[in-house]
C-alpha cells in the first residue's frame, strides 16, 4: 500500500509540471498567432486549449481569447472574455489589463463615454500603474471622440511630455490640430481620384477640401467635408452623405 502511495506520488510530481509545460507551450502559441495578426487562428487555439488548461492558466487564456475577438472587431464577445479573466484571476497585471481592455470593447463599440468612464476610474485606482500613459491617451481619444476637445488636448499634452511610446501619437494630434469633427469621403494613393471626387462634390455644394498623410512610407489623400464643433452636427452630415451612397465616416 505504502509503494503505491508512493507511486502515486512520484506520478502527480512528474505530470503537474508536465501539464503546466505544456499549458505554457499552448498559451505562447496563441500569442504567437496573436503577435502575427492570424488572430482567426488564435480564436480556435485558445478555444480547444481552455478545457485542458490549469485553473492558474484559465484567466490568461480567457484574456488572449479577448484580445483576439476585439482585433476582429467583436467587442461584445471580447468583453465577455475580459471579464471572465478578470472574475478568476488574482494576478494584479492581468487584472489591470483586463480592466483596460473591457474599455477598449467599449470604445470599439462606439459607446465613448462609457469608455471614457472607464478609463477615468481606472486611472484614480491606479494611480502608480505602468499603464498610466497609454490609459490617459485613449481616454484623451475617447474626449475626442465625444468633442470634448479641452479635456483631450490637455490629456494630449501630458502624454506627448511624457517619455512613453504614446507621446510622439499624442503629438502627432497636436501637431495636426484637427479639435473638430469632419466627415470622410475617400481615401486614395492617386492625386487626380482625390480631386476628381473632391470636383464632384464641390458640385453638390459640399465644403469639402483634401489632407495628404503618410502611412508606411505611402502617401494618401483624404477627401474631407465639414469642420464641424459637435457630434451631433457631424451625425446630421453623416446622414446625407450616406443617401448619395458615399462611403462616409465621422472623424476623428
Amino acid at each position: 500500500m505504502k509503494n503505491l502511495s508512493l507511486i502515486f506520488i512520484i506520478v502527480l510530481a512528474i505530470l503537474i509540471p508536465l501539464k503546466n509545460a505544456v499549458s505554457n507551450e499552448n498559451l505562447e502559441a496563441v500569442e504567437t498567432y496573436i503577435l502575427r495578426e492570424d488572430y482567426a487562428q488564435a480564436i480556435r487555439a485558445a478555444r480547444e486549449i481552455l478545457p485542458l488548461l490549469s485553473s492558474a492558466d484559465v484567466p490568461h487564456a480567457e484574456f488572449l481569447l479577448g484580445c483576439a475577438y476585439l482585433k476582429t472587431n467583436q467587442p461584445q464577445r471580447a468583453r465577455k472574455h475580459f471579464q471572465l479573466a478578470l472574475k478568476k484571476t488574482r494576478d494584479k497585471n492581468l487584472i489591470q489589463k483586463a480592466k483596460i481592455a473591457i474599455c477598449d470593447s467599449y470604445y470599439l463599440e462606439g459607446e465613448f463615454k462609457k469608455a471614457a468612464s472607464g478609463y477615468t476610474k481606472f486611472l484614480r485606482k491606479y494611480k502608480k500603474t505602468d499603464y498610466k500613459e497609454i490609459v490617459k491617451f485613449k481616454l484623451a481619444k475617447s474626449y475626442l471622440k465625444q468633442g470634448e476637445w479641452k479635456k483631450a488636448k490637455k490629456l494630449l499634452k501630458d502624454v506627448a511630455q511624457s517619455s512613453s511610446i504614446e507621446s510622439k501619437s499624442a503629438e502627432k494630434i497636436l501637431r495636426e490640430n484637427q479639435f473638430y469633427f469632419t466627415i470622410q469621403v475617400g481615401s486614395f494613393q492617386s492625386r487626380k481620384n482625390a480631386y476628381n471626387l473632391q470636383k464632384r462634390l464641390k458640385k453638390d455644394k459640399f465644403d469639402c477640401y483634401i489632407t495628404e498623410i503618410q502611412h508606411h512610407n505611402l502617401t494618401f489623400y483624404r477627401v474631407r467635408i465639414g469642420k464641424l464643433r459637435t457630434r451631433k452636427q457631424a451625425q446630421k452630415l453623416l446622414t446625407q452623405l450616406k443617401k448619395k451612397s458615399l462611403p462616409a465616416k465621422i472623424c476623428p
